[in-house]
């Protein structure tokens, strides 16, 4: 069976509705050591602000949060993570 039609990430990319997440987790590997963070970019595909910021609080809700307003362009995407699209 053949798709008739592919949307991958490059195409939400290309398309203006992916958007960053910078995410900063909780990192404690027993409960004797020294409480740490760890960050992560993360980048969510959403119509929306709005929807971007919904689906990062629902996946990391003991988690800061900064969501970008405005949604990663594709150079911006290439610096901060994948340099072949450059």
């Amino acid at each position: 069976m053949i798709a008739d039609l592919i949307i991958d990430f490059e195409h939400h990319l290309k398309h203006g509705k992916v958007y960053l997440v910078e995410v900063t987790l909780p990192l404690q590997d027993t409960p004797d050591d020294v409480p740490s963070a760890i960050n992560a970019d993360v980048y969510i595909t959403a119509n929306s602000f709005y929807q971007a910021q919904y689906i990062a609080n629902t996946m990391y809700p003991d988690s800061e949060l900064s969501v970008y307003e405005q949604p990663i362009t594709e150079k911006d995407y290439a610096t901060r993570r994948n340099r072949s699209l450059l």
